[in-house]
Order: C-alpha cells, then structure tokens, then sequence
C-alpha cells in the first residue's frame, strides 16, 4: 500500500482526483486505515485522505473531494482531524476490541 501511495503523490495536486486511484487504495478497507494515517502524516496525501473518507462510509465528503480536493481538507491536520470524528463514529457502532481497532487507535495517538 506504501508504494501505491508514494506512486500516486506524483498526481497529486492537479485539481481533481480519479476515482480509479483511489480504488487502489480502498481495497485495503479497514486495514488500511494505519498506512493512510501515516500517508497524510508525511505528506498530506489527497489520495490517502480520499480513501479514508471512503472507507469510513463518508461517501458525499468523498465524491466532493475528488472534484476539489483543494476545499477545506488543505493540511495534513484538517484531514487528521476530520479523519478521528469520523473513525470515533464508525467505531461507536461496532466491536472496539478487534486487533484492527487497536492499530488504527495507535496510529491516531502517534501524532
């Protein structure tokens, strides 16, 4: 997943996202959600941040972002912080004690 996204950073930035490389990355689902974290962290990843929103079932969010991923998700923290609501309310609504839960929370915490 680390060399999808690191390939996909050379498209960044041209206005527009293509949903067909961001459904590279949403294979992983749940899974990865850590990478994802890690991408935005180093780079702010627009590729990364859109996935996520995909996996965490933010489906409008996702499909204005891949038009203008130069709205209000700019910098890394805006995403990371848009990306913790939405993972505290996916994981309100299921099992909290899988080990997946439990990396992703890491994750989250290794700002």
């Amino acid at each position: 997943m680390r060399a999808i996204c690191e390939a996909l950073s050379t498209q960044e930035g041209v206005g527009h996202l293509e949903p067909g490389q961001v459904l590279s990355l949403r294979r992983y689902g749940i899974f990865g959600i850590p990478e994802l974290l890690r991408q935005i962290k180093r780079r702010n990843s627009e590729h990364a941040f859109a996935a996520a929103l995909a996996i965490l079932q933010q489906r409008g969010l996702h499909g204005n972002y891949l038009d203008n991923p130069a709205g209000p998700y700019t910098n890394k923290d805006a995403k990371l912080r848009a990306i913790v609501e939405f993972w505290q309310k996916m994981k309100a609504t299921g099992p909290a004690d899988l080990p997946i839960i439990k990396q992703v929370e890491a994750e989250i915490a290794a700002n």
